[in-house]
């Protein structure tokens, strides 16, 4: 249960009773279970209540409908919202709409938004969500969608009891602190945590931060918490006083609690935001971001905020240099290291070997224990780095613009290097100076071979040389390794090169993983994938980008219709109607065998 979730349980037990019931299956019980006859089986099976609920319980009314062009208009002022991607012609979509409608008639009264998007005339919307698998429900906040609490899509609950349970579960992201024992346990907690201390519930102040913080929690700090309390309001006086910093306890106040692994002695552990009633909602994040130089991160997602904002809002802007470590805040035991204490030297001895550059870099650090592997192999890789004896790994990037700027600390390139605070100052100095080129990341180079008829790879080191020397039509498939859709377009692509070498050897066909180079030339303008551009010979310098939904269709004739009317080398003409009459799986097109 703990791995796919009790609704799916439930569904299994269904099955399993129903065949049983009818004598296909012999039911013996495990000794542990706690269901030990047929007639207890079938009784919990049929407390999944995945019935449709009474026409009475279910409210269209409460459910919006949503196009994908006032899509993020609608959501951005919505405390909590869920939002339900569906295919109109789809069995599990239609099965749905019942129990989400009946959802939204149980929460009207607790200010929940529910909506429903149409995929296939939402397509832009689908594609840039990465959706390729329909039903899928969503949840935002302030039209940011939530992470932390929120189950998978096999895991969301399909009916509208376990939605309601969901949604009551998650309904506020800022929680309130209203005893002693709350504050305390607040306190405890080991990551970045944000309170937001208020005499007033209903100040404007009060408005921005829970505001702030409902959408950007989730990828900025471990916990946040408000307080409006009178019996708590001296505990945080106190605080102020312990920091020689001034708090007038009639007014709003924010305290930043840093995180002890990353904190030096040196260091506060805590930071004080006074009166801050005139600040922005932009303000109070960037200064949240900018509380302490070292910030303990959840992942690598919280380069969409933090991070960005850490470089933005420097002048200049600085680039951001990040340790990645293994470090379990809970057990207290890393995965690579026997000792833990050993996770808090090394990051502190790194705090120490960058004070010298504070002025020309942001530094932060990320723990790996939270990461997934493939993650973790990404963001290395992209950066060419390594991980250390230790199970450390260091890696640069550029501040904005130029954010595709990268550098990774690895000690077999740089035989200077070492893991250490004199390594690390080393490489610093060299990012600096121009001595340490930035990485790039690419594919092994494939030999162009103008006689093959095969789809060949390009990558970031051979795509301007092999479209610059080659006197062939070229068309390239961008794609990624995470995408669906691309997974399924790949057979089809291979198949249509087949075809259209037959009617055109001067077309070749070509693809580029997205994952694995860096980002194609500019010229290659990329929204999503699978995206298809044409290289025409005599117009290298003007490809050509594939219009069409690439999708939700994968149309042979179209394709070939849109290539003859681009490429520059000229096609084999198609056998006359009358010759084909008896043949029609071997039209000109192909498009009846496909």
């Amino acid at each position: 249960a703990a791995m796919v979730g009790t609704h799916w349980i439930l569904r299994l037990s269904a099955l399993v009773a129903a065949a049983a019931a009818q004598g296909d299956w012999k039911f013996e019980p495990h000794p542990d279970s706690p269901i030990k006859s047929l007639d207890e089986l079938q009784a919990k099976a049929g407390a999944q209540d995945d019935d449709e609920p009474a026409a009475e319980d279910i409210d269209e009314s409460l459910v919006e409908t949503l196009d994908e062009f006032e899509f993020e208009d609608r959501l951005a002022n919505q405390r909590l919202a869920i939002v339900k991607f569906v295919q109109s012609f789809d069995k599990a979509s239609k099965k749905l709409r019942p129990q989400f409608a009946a959802a939204a008639k149980k929460l009207k009264k607790d200010g929940v938004f529910f909506a429903t998007v149409d995929a296939t005339e939402s397509k832009d919307l689908v594609a840039k969500m990465g959706m390729t698998k329909f039903p899928v429900m969503k949840i935002f906040r302030y039209g940011v969608e939530a992470s932390r609490g929120v189950p998978t899509q096999a895991e969301f609950p399909k009916n509208s009891k376990g939605l309601v349970k969901l949604l009551r579960a998650l309904k506020t992201a800022v929680v309130e602190l209203k005893k002693e024992k709350d504050l305390d346990a607040f306190l405890e907690k080991k990551g970045l945590r944000v309170v937001g201390v208020f005499p007033e519930k209903n100040s404007e102040a009060r408005k921005i931060f829970e505001k702030a913080f409902s959408k950007h929690a989730d990828r900025m700090v471990e916990a946040a918490a408000e307080v409006f309390a009178p019996e708590l309001l001296p505990r945080f006086e106190e605080l102020a006083v312990k920091r020689n910093a001034t708090h007038d306890p009639s007014k709003p106040a924010v305290f930043i609690f840093n995180p002890e692994l990353t904190t030096a002695k040196k260091e506060p552990p805590y930071v004080i935001l006074g009166n801050y009633s005139f600040m922005s909602e932009d303000h109070l994040l960037t200064f949240t971001a900018l509380s302490t130089p070292m910030v303990l991160e959840s992942g690598p997602s919280s380069d969409e905020l933090l991070i960005y904002r850490q470089m933005r809002h420097s002048i200049p802007p600085k680039p951001l240099v990040t340790l990645w470590f293994f470090w379990d805040p809970e057990t207290e035991k890393e995965k690579h290291l026997s000792d833990s204490r050993n996770a808090r030297y090394w990051i502190r001895q790194f705090r120490e070997a960058v004070e010298p550059y504070r002025q020309n870099f942001t530094f932060a650090v990320t723990n790996l224990a939270k990461v997934a592997e493939e993650e973790i192999y990404k963001q290395l890789s992209e950066h060419g780095a390594t991980l250390s004896k230790h199970a450390f790994a260091i890696t640069a990037r550029s501040a904005p613009p130029e954010l595709h700027h990268k550098w990774g600390f690895n000690e077999a390139i740089n035989d200077d290097l070492s893991f250490n605070a004199e390594g690390v100052q080393t490489w610093l100095k060299g990012i600096q100076s121009g001595e340490i080129g930035r990485y790039m990341l690419s594919e092994t180079p494939e030999p162009y071979d103008p006689a093959s008829n095969e789809v060949f790879k390009l990558t970031y080191k051979s795509i301007e040389n092999v479209l610059e020397t080659c006197e062939e039509d070229v068309l390239i498939m961008f794609y990624a390794d995470w995408c669906d859709g691309c997974k399924k377009w790949m057979p089809n692509y291979l198949d249509f090169a087949k075809k259209w070498a037959k009617k055109n050897p001067k077309l070749k066909l070509s693809t580029y993983n997205i994952d694995r180079n860096e980002d194609a030339p500019e010229v290659f303008e990329l929204e999503r994938v699978p995206t298809f551009w044409l290289v025409p010979a005599k117009e290298k310098h003007n490809p050509v980008k594939y219009e069409n939904d690439v999708g939700f269709s994968q149309d042979y004739k179209d394709m070939t219709k849109w290539l003859k009317s681009h490429t520059s080398n000229p096609w084999k003409k198609g056998k006359k109607k009358q010759e084909v009459e008896d043949q029609p799986e071997d039209d000109d097109e192909g498009h009846t065998e496909l």
